[in-house]
């Protein structure tokens, strides 16, 4: 991609992600809405299980830290298309995206029951690394020899977690709320189109391709807005 376009992409991209933290951030000040999710240990102590409460993760302040963070990487993204010897736009927005990525599946487990610090931090940590291995994939191997193949096999390990968390919420309590199954498949959905874009252009996105992950990355935010709601 030209570094025009990629700098008026990455810009666009910028904004939209901006504009819509502040909006949010708007919302959950105006309607001092708040959805706290845990985060617990879980310990053996002999026969007993014991579980100590570690804090709790808002759902809505961490979608802002996350539009903001897209925000961030696309404005770097958009001022390095233009300098030769700074990082390529392509490896900054993969590095961002593999915060946010991690961010969000962190979020969807917490929605689907997951509150065990020592599940939520590995899946945040499969997630995010299964990202950066996208970002040094070139294109140059072919088949299970590029990165973006391994990354694949990484990143559907969280999917796997949370489908039989899903399964166990449905065998103990009756099926999960349909706007968390709802929200878990878009999350999925948003992810592995992340996967295809890199898999076809690995050196560059096209201007439509960061508009179509902005726009994805964008309702899957406001649907798991939609899901903190006190009705939802």
């Amino acid at each position: 991609m030209a570094p025009t376009s990629s700098r008026t992409a990455n810009r666009r991209a910028s904004f939209c992600y901006a504009a819509q933290a502040v909006a949010l951030a708007v919302v959950l000040i105006i309607t001092t809405r708040t959805s706290a999710l845990p985060v617990e240990a879980n310990f053996r102590d002999g026969t007993r299980l014991l579980t100590s409460p570690i804090g709790t993760v808002d759902l809505g302040w961490a979608l802002v830290a996350v539009l903001l963070g897209g925000a961030a990487t696309h404005a770097l993204a958009a001022v390095s298309a233009t300098h030769p010897h700074a990082a390529r736009p392509g490896v900054l927005v993969m590095a961002g995206w593999s915060q946010g990525l991690g961010i969000v599946v962190f979020l969807v487990a917490q929605s689907n029951g997951i509150v065990d610090a020592a599940a939520l931090v590995p899946l945040f940590a499969l997630s995010a690394g299964a990202v950066c291995l996208l970002a040094v994939d070139d294109g140059s191997a072919t088949g299970w020899r590029r990165p973006a193949a391994w990354a694949a096999v990484i990143g559907i390990v969280p999917w796997g977690v949370i489908a039989f968390a899903q399964i166990g919420v449905t065998i103990t309590l009756g099926s999960p709320p349909l706007g968390v199954r709802v929200v878990t498949l878009a999350a999925l959905a948003v992810a592995a189109l992340s996967w295809w874009i890199a898999w076809r252009r690995p050196r560059a996105a096209r201007p439509t391709d960061t508009a179509i992950m902005t726009v994805a990355v964008s309702v899957l935010a406001w649907a798991l807005v939609a899901l903190s709601a006190p009705d939802a």
